[in-house]
């Protein structure tokens, strides 16, 4: 692929840790890290080393994550 040179995009990726329950019931391999405390969202999007960060990439405690919803998608479809 040649360059265009500079180009603007929106762009996003996230960040994922080992998997655990309840999410590790349906994808064993990982799970995004989750962010709770203001402390961890300033830290996250500091300048700060890698080596201080990366402590936030560790999965919830045990029994933080609920399950909302089971079964198929719910929302009615309305015919065009």
């Amino acid at each position: 692929m040649k360059s265009k040179g500079w180009e603007e995009i929106e762009a996003y990726g996230f960040l994922t840790t080992e998997s655990a329950e309840p999410v590790k019931t349906y994808h064993s391999k990982a799970m995004p890290v989750i962010l709770t405390e203001p402390a961890e969202w300033d830290l996250w999007m500091s300048d700060a080393p890698w080596t201080e960060v990366a402590q936030l990439q560790r999965p919830q405690p045990e029994g933080r994550l609920k399950i909302l919803a089971r079964g198929g998608k719910g929302d009615d479809v309305i015919p065009a």
